[in-house]
């Protein structure tokens, strides 16, 4: 649900008296909660867990004293196939008190992983609230960006590179409004109207950033400069498969969009189908003519054996790395 829809049920007091808020957004979902705590004038939630139904029962069941209502936040509640299966006991204890609920009593139900379409869903729809907050869209990114930095002087293209440093578009990261208001809210407290591209790249996260600078670096088979960027990633962060997710796609993306070209596709037909940006989609195409098809398959297998063999083996991740893309960089 678009937040800005889930604010107006709340601000027209639309909503029933159990909610349920999920989604990849975690920013939102905890905007939402407090939104709703100075809704009802309230000023904290009752805590329970999950297990805890005669604790939720009594809270439910008590009259507000400082608040239009008692709110009751059951956080972090997994629920999952597997969660739903594990939690079982706990669900079907609570299933029945959701059409029973006090109108002076809210209970809040918040997941931050995939939600199974469950009895329990089902139920949590026909009698409360289900409200979704997934991540932004590039265009709603992109507006999200312009509107936090409003009375700044930022262009077009600076917008785009700050988007694509951030990763918050780019599969399965786990990157979340939070992380991106962090880094904007640098360039917000600069004491100047306008930002640079040379304000980006001094303020910027430098892991994010050289995430790209060795992605290009690779792409452009310059392998001094790749040895560079991997050292500074290896240095700068234990997460070495955050850096090997990112190669991989590299390669997958180049092999995909060299195809693309030789079937003669359009610029928007390959952006709408890799899924990248028409920034990202320029700069890839011109990596593309330094590879040939052998060699991009050859790299894809490589990395995926070394993703393999270090969630298998202890191993110097460093070393093995920087040994496989080297070997890939000299393939002739």
């Amino acid at each position: 649900m678009d937040f800005s829809l889930a604010k107006q049920k709340l601000d027209n007091n639309l909503l029933s008296n159990v909610i349920l808020l999920h989604g990849d957004e975690k920013f939102y979902i905890e905007e939402y909660l407090s939104l709703i705590k100075k809704h009802y004038n309230a000023q904290s939630f009752d805590e329970c867990e999950l297990y805890e139904f005669e604790k939720i029962y009594n809270s439910s069941e008590t009259i507000p004293m400082f608040s239009d209502k008692r709110l009751i936040l059951i956080d972090d509640v997994d629920l999952s196939k597997t969660g739903i299966t594990k939690n079982k006991e706990s669900i079907n204890k609570l299933l029945p008190y959701l059409k029973e609920i006090p109108e002076y009593s809210l209970i809040i139900i918040t997941s931050y992983g995939s939600v199974f379409k469950s009895k329990f869903l089902k139920e949590i729809t026909t009698y409360g609230e289900d409200i979704e907050f997934n991540k932004l869209n590039r265009n709603q990114l992109k507006a999200y960006v312009i509107n936090y930095l409003k009375g700044k002087k930022i262009n077009n293209s600076i917008v785009n590179i700050f988007i694509e440093y951030s990763l918050y578009l780019i599969k399965n990261s786990d990157k979340t409004l939070i992380d991106v208001n962090n880094e904007l809210d640098k360039f917000k407290n600069l004491d100047k109207n306008e930002i640079t591209e040379h304000d980006l790249n001094s303020l910027i996260n430098q892991y994010d950033k050289n995430i790209f600078d060795l992605t290009d670096s690779i792409g452009s088979k310059d392998l001094s400069k790749t040895i560079y960027y991997l050292d500074l990633l290896i240095i700068d962060t234990s997460d070495t498969f955050k850096t090997l997710y990112m190669v991989i796609r590299l390669f997958r993306n180049l092999l995909y969009i060299k195809e693309l070209q030789r079937l003669k596709s359009s610029q928007n037909e390959i952006i709408k189908r890799v899924k990248i940006s028409s920034y990202e989609l320029k700069k890839i195409q011109n990596f593309v003519k330094n590879w040939r098809y052998d060699q991009l398959r050859f790299s894809i297998h490589k990395m995926y054996e070394v993703e393999t063999t270090l969630k298998t083996n202890t191993l110097n991740s460093k070393y093995f790395i920087e040994n496989c893309i080297c070997e890939i960089l000299a393939k002739k």
